[in-house]
């Protein structure tokens, strides 16, 4: 009888010991599940703090590169415009200037750019210091970087303007900053760009009495907002 008695006060410690020992442990897995939920909550907070700030960084550099636009007006003519910085200042339609120069009389004049997004496409208009002659350029950039648009010539600082020349496809492209070859020649061989300007307008003239037809004044206000920023950032640049 001692014996027997022995033998269960031994069964109830041990039993005892060992549901103290659970206990401790943590034989229900709880813990375990509260550390695995804060682990999932904290993913998607990180994912989307990076992907919110890699959808900004490159709208300013949107319209930097070279311009070659090729047109026939009587004879062919090539303009190679340089857009090489942010200009600082918006459209009427919320959108960036970008500020450069004709390439081939990069001393004397200035050209801005800016896409429009009421027209869908970009527009380029340019000048030379002191001149009422204005170069526009209408376009696309195709996926290729080929230009297709229309060239037009204001003789009146954008009063009126010429007929559209379209820009012939491929020789109008896109290309970057770095990719002038400085050995080209311009086509025109000009004395300086007063002449080029005198040359077009004459050229637009017998043209346009070939047709029989002269065009009439198609002004808007997107030519308007750009030639009042291009008259200033002209006078500024070259003061």
């Amino acid at each position: 009888m001692k014996k027997k008695f022995s033998f269960s006060l031994a069964y109830i410690v041990c039993a005892f010991f060992s549901a103290s020992l659970c206990l401790l442990l943590g034989c229900g897995g709880g813990g375990g599940g509260s550390s695995s939920t804060s682990t999932t909550t904290t993913v998607p907070s990180s994912t989307t703090s990076v992907s919110s700030t890699t959808t900004t960084t490159i709208q300013p550099t949107a319209m930097i590169g070279n311009y070659r636009f090729v047109f026939s007006i009587v004879s062919t003519w090539t303009t190679r415009i340089t857009l090489d910085r942010y200009y600082g200042s918006k459209t009427s339609q919320g959108t960036d200037f970008f500020a450069g120069y004709d390439a081939d009389f990069p001393s004397v004049t200035a050209a801005l750019g800016a896409w429009l997004p009421s027209l869908s496409q970009y527009q380029i208009v340019s000048t030379s210091k002191n001149s009422t002659f204005i170069d526009k350029y209408v376009f696309s950039i195709n996926s290729d970087n080929t230009l297709s648009g229309c060239y037009r010539l204001s003789s009146d600082s954008g009063s009126t303007w010429s007929s559209c020349y379209n820009l012939i496809i491929p020789l109008s492209r896109r290309t970057p900053l770095s990719s002038w070859d400085m050995s080209m020649e311009p086509q025109n061989k000009p004395i300086d760009i007063n002449e080029v300007y005198q040359r077009k307008f004459n050229e637009d003239q017998e043209a346009e009495a070939q047709r029989g037809e002269f065009e009439e004044s198609h002004n808007d206000s997107n030519s308007v907002s750009m030639i009042n920023e291009l008259k200033a950032f002209i006078g500024n640049r070259l003061r």
